[in-house]
């Protein structure tokens, strides 16, 4: 008896170790026949994935186009409740009556096929100022107008820009005879100019007798067809140059340039002539 109980003792610690190790390799086997049970899963679909055949689409005829129709709208008058009446045939027309019809011209509509009217792109006018042409045109239109502007101001301006060059012998808007500048009475008709308050044309008086003076010591080769321009070149290598340019640009100012010009300023410029011609004698 004692023997026996001795075997049971020895019997149940190996029981529980056996125990303890098939809970510790039950998850392996559980997970290894998952990963199987997957793996064949997956041989399967692709085996059916080869296997399959794409369906093939049934070709019908007219006729049975027709019929199936016609089942159709018969399904669609199929009683929707019970008790309802289900005595709903479906008519089918003649063919030679369809045709008689279809040949009708009060039912011209049979035949017809109706297009939807598509909205044709640029059907509806872009406005008249958003035209490229339009716009050019505006354009062109506005620089010949800013052009014509500035041409007009500066032709009715001072700056006497358009002008042609100005001969010393030029006999515009003068009071007297200018073509001879050694024939003129200079101081009688200074002396007048300014009695009457035109002080440009006094300004006119100066410069040619300045030049006369200048031409009678043969510091300028004078001629009436020169320009202002020619008897400044002239000059440029004396030591008049600088006084007969600021005497010169007075009298284009005032003459050619038409600014006005007062008794004082007149004065002024009378006064710093006179002085030039001192210079000479």
């Amino acid at each position: 008896m004692q023997q026996m109980h001795c075997k049971n003792r020895n019997i149940l610690p190996l029981k529980i170790s056996n125990w303890i190790i098939l809970l510790f390799f039950l998850p392996l086997f559980t997970q290894a026949q998952q990963q199987d049970s997957a793996r064949l899963l997956s041989t399967d679909l692709d085996s059916a994935r080869m296997v399959e055949t794409p369906p093939v689409q049934e070709e019908y005829t007219d006729e049975e186009a027709e019929a199936d129709g016609e089942k159709e709208e018969a399904r669609a008058f199929l009683p929707i409740w019970p008790g309802q009446n289900d005595s709903i045939e479906v008519r089918h027309l003649d063919p030679a009556a369809k045709k008689a019809q279809q040949e009708d011209d009060a039912f011209w509509y049979a035949n017809k096929s109706f297009k939807k009217e598509k909205k044709q792109k640029g059907s509806e006018r872009e406005p008249l100022i958003m035209h490229p042409a339009f716009q050019t045109i505006s354009w062109i239109v506005v620089v010949a107008g800013f052009i014509t502007f500035i041409i007009i101001f500066l032709s009715n301006s001072n700056v006497g820009i358009f002008r042609k060059n100005r001969y010393i012998g030029e006999m515009e808007n003068s009071e007297t005879d200018m073509d001879d500048i050694f024939a003129i009475n200079y101081q009688l008709e200074l002396d007048k100019a300014a009695a009457s308050g035109n002080y440009r044309f006094g300004v006119r008086l100066l410069y040619l007798r300045l030049l006369r003076n200048l031409a009678d010591r043969n510091i300028i080769n004078y001629t009436q067809d020169r320009t202002n321009f020619d008897y400044l070149a002239q000059l440029q290598p004396t030591g008049y140059y600088t006084d007969f340019f600021r005497l010169t640009r007075h009298y284009e100012y005032s003459w050619y340039g038409q600014f006005p010009l007062e008794q004082d300023k007149f004065i002024i410029i009378r006064k710093e002539f006179e002085n030039f011609d001192k210079r000479l004698y």
